[in-house]
C-alpha cells in the first residue's frame, strides 16, 4: 500500500488524542483503515476511518495489532511524501525510498476490541470549527491544570475554563437552543487537540460528549466522558500537594 506521509499521519495523531490512545487494532477492511479504541483510563472512546481513497495503493489486508501508536505517530513524521506500508510475518513495514522502519506487531488477541457503542441520547447538536476550540485550550493552557466548561445559550456557546487565569469564548453557533452546561478535562482536551476540520458536537448536561468529524477522505468519531465531583476534588487536592513540595523545596 502507499500514501501521503501527511494524510496517515494526521489520520494517526487524530484517533491517538495526544497520546491517550497507545494501542489499537487497525482493521484495513474494503472501505479503508479502521481503528477504534479506548484510553487507559476508559472514559474516551474513539471511532476513526480513512477512506480506502485517501490511499495511492491499497489492499485489504485485514487486522494487524499496533502498540505505542504516539511512536508509529513520530515515525510517520519523518518520512518525506509517500510511505509504502507492508504487512510482513509480525511487522509493519513502513518504506521510503532508501529509509525503512520496521515495527513488531502485537498479536491481535491480547488487544481488546471495544463493543458497539450504546445509544446515546443527547439535547444538542452544535457545528464548530476545532480551530476555535483549539484556540481557546492554548490560551486556557497558561493555567498547569484546568477544566473547560460549554454551555450553550440561543445560538451561542460558550468556553470558560476554570484555574487562576480565567479566560471565556463565545461563539455564534445557529443550532444551539440553550440550557446545556457540561464540564469536561485533560481527555476531552486531548481528543480534541488533534482535530482540524468542523466537527459536530453533541451535548447533554453533564453527560458524555460526542465529537464527530467527517471530512472527504476520513470520519472521526469520540465519546468521552464530563468532569465529576470527585474530580474535582482530586484535582484541588493534587494541587495542594504541589503547592506542598514546591514549599518543601525552598525550605531545602
Amino acid at each position: 500500500m502507499k500514501i501521503s506521509k501527511q494524510k496517515i499521519t494526521e489520520f494517526l495523531n487524530k484517533v491517538n488524542m495526544n497520546g491517550d490512545l497507545q494501542e489499537a487494532i487497525f482493521n484495513f477492511a474494503e472501505k479503508g483503515l479502521q481503528i477504534s479504541g479506548k484510553n487507559a483510563a476508559g472514559v474516551t472512546r474513539v471511532d476513526g476511518m480513512l477512506k480506502s481513497s485517501a490511499f495511492e495503493e491499497y489492499n485489504a489486508l485485514g487486522k494487524i495489532g499496533v502498540q505505542e501508536l504516539n511512536n508509529v505517530v513520530r515515525i510517520m513524521t519523518g518520512f518525506n511524501k509517500v510511505v509504502d506500508i507492508k504487512v510482513e510475518g509480525n511487522l509493519l513495514s513502513l518504506k521510503e525510498d532508501s529509509k525503512k522502519v520496521d515495527i513488531e506487531l502485537l498479536d491481535v488477541k491480547f488487544i481488546e476490541e471495544v463493543q458497539a457503542l450504546p445509544e446515546l441520547k443527547f439535547d444538542e447538536h452544535i457545528k464548530i470549527a476545532s480551530k476555535d476550540i483549539n484556540d481557546f485550550i492554548k490560551d486556557a493552557a497558561i493555567n498547569k491544570e484546568f477544566f473547560i466548561t460549554l454551555k450553550t445559550k440561543e445560538k451561542v456557546t460558550m468556553l470558560t475554563n476554570d484555574g487562576k487565569f480565567k479566560f471565556t469564548k463565545t461563539l455564534e453557533t445557529a443550532e444551539a437552543k440553550g440550557g446545556i452546561t457540561a464540564k469536561f478535562g485533560s481527555h476531552f482536551i486531548n481528543a480534541v487537540v488533534g482535530l482540524t476540520s468542523d466537527i459536530t458536537l453533541s451535548l447533554k448536561s453533564d453527560y458524555p460528549i460526542k465529537m464527530v468529524e467527517i471530512t472527504e477522505e476520513s470520519i472521526i468519531n469520540i465519546v468521552t466522558a464530563p468532569v465529576t465531583g470527585n474530580e474535582d476534588a482530586a484535582k484541588s487536592k493534587q494541587i495542594e500537594q504541589e503547592e506542598v513540595e514546591v514549599v518543601e523545596e525552598k525550605v531545602e
